[in-house]
């Protein structure tokens, strides 16, 4: 309550003092308007003196009368009065101008009454109205904020300190092979299957994964053997399941997945190109005694390929043909244009290998310069395309 009456006597005491002001203010302008009222008054009494009461001295009168009589009495005969005396005529309105003795003037020897008008009187006057407030004492009362400052966690940045040296490595070299072999082409083709050299230069080709794993629980490991050259019984080509160890287990055989149908399937395949169906396929133990091999694996479509599995091949020679003996050849045609089953969009293809893969080469080494039957290749890579040139495969 003491606090509230305190404010209230600040708020009265610098209510006063602005009044005190504002009365100093408006008594301030008054005087300004009393002077220039007085100089202007000066003024109006100077001009009313001058105008209404001026003196004789400003006053001028001119006569002029030509007589011209030449009778006589011109000269001074007939026309005077002797020994006469003027005086004033004392009737009329002119009586206030006669010298009355309290207050007199004279102009030249003309003796002069001066007639006092009364002065002019001017009433002023100056109104305050005082300013009244009426104010009552406001009822909030401020209360302190609360203010939740953010969290944050401290950064110390420290010194830097000058890093090691980094440690020297010596590269390894080696002594690449001297191949002097030449490559050679075969036919290859887009379709998805096993034909076994039937008709084409391979055993299996484009499907979308293969592996080597049981046939009966689809999930145990296995290894699949691949021989080529002149074997015994007259084969060519022989390929077959075995377990870990080695040993053959026929349940052992080579797994292959693909999405593609035998219909047309935009984005997928123009059509035609399996007639086995989509799915899981198996290729089991066999063997072809009508020719050569050119790759055990053929990557032709338009795809990406994943190949896992434990794979052997063993070249053992004797063949004498004119083309090499390849594991996989992964040759992605018609990557962005039409034609072996492309899909004619820019795209990267990749072939990716997970497995393991050993290598036999021919008793006698090959010291030819030309493409042959004895030259054991683990995998062959080529691109073409007729119309892109954004593509690749890898």
């Amino acid at each position: 309550m003491t606090a509230k009456i305190e404010s209230q006597k600040k708020i009265i005491s610098t209510d006063i003092k602005d009044f005190n002001i504002l009365v100093k203010e408006t008594r301030k302008e008054n005087n300004k308007l009393i002077k220039k009222t007085n100089f202007e008054l000066v003024k109006l009494m100077e001009q009313g003196d001058h105008v209404v009461k001026s003196p004789w001295a400003s006053w001028q009168t001119g006569t002029n009368y030509m007589y011209n009589n030449w009778n006589g009495t011109y000269k001074g005969r007939g026309n005077k009065i002797k020994d006469e005396v003027l005086t004033r005529d004392t009737t009329g309105n002119l009586n206030k101008f006669l010298e009355t003795g309290l207050n007199s003037t004279s102009y030249g020897s003309t003796n002069l009454g001066i007639v006092h008008e009364p002065p002019a009187i001017i009433k002023m006057s100056a109104l305050i109205n005082p300013k009244i407030i009426e104010r009552n004492v406001p009822s909030y009362s401020a209360s302190t904020p609360e203010v939740t400052y953010p969290t944050f966690d401290p950064r110390y940045i420290l010194s830097p300190v000058k890093p090691s040296a980094p440690a020297e490595l010596t590269p390894t070299t080696f002594d690449p092979p001297d191949i002097k072999y030449k490559g050679s082409g075969f036919h290859q083709w887009s379709q998805v299957g096993m034909p076994k050299l039937a008709g084409h230069n391979v055993v299996i080709q484009n499907y979308d994964t293969y592996d080597t794993v049981s046939k009966t629980d689809g999930t145990t490991k296995g290894i699949f053997n691949i021989e080529v050259g002149r074997l015994s019984g007259g084969a060519r080509v022989r390929w077959w399941g075995a377990n870990l160890d080695g040993t053959a287990n026929p349940d052992i055989q080579m797994k292959g997945v693909t999405n593609v149908p035998n219909v047309a399937t935009p984005g997928v395949t123009v059509g035609g190109q399996n007639p086995g169906a989509p799915g899981t396929h198996w290729l089991d133990d066999g063997e072809v005694t009508t020719r050569g091999m050119n790759a055990f694996i053929n990557e032709l479509r338009d795809h990406d390929a994943t190949i896992s599995g434990n794979y052997v091949l063993t070249n053992r020679g004797g063949e004498n043909n004119g083309g090499n003996r390849i594991f996989l050849s992964h040759n992605p045609a018609s990557l962005g244009s039409a034609g072996y089953d492309g899909l004619n969009r820019s795209i990267i293809r990749t072939a990716t290998f997970d497995g393991n893969l050993t290598l036999h080469g021919t008793p006698t080494a090959y010291t030819g310069t030309g493409a042959h039957s004895d030259v054991t290749v683990g995998v062959e890579h080529q691109h073409w395309t007729n119309t892109k040139h954004d593509v690749y495969s890898i």
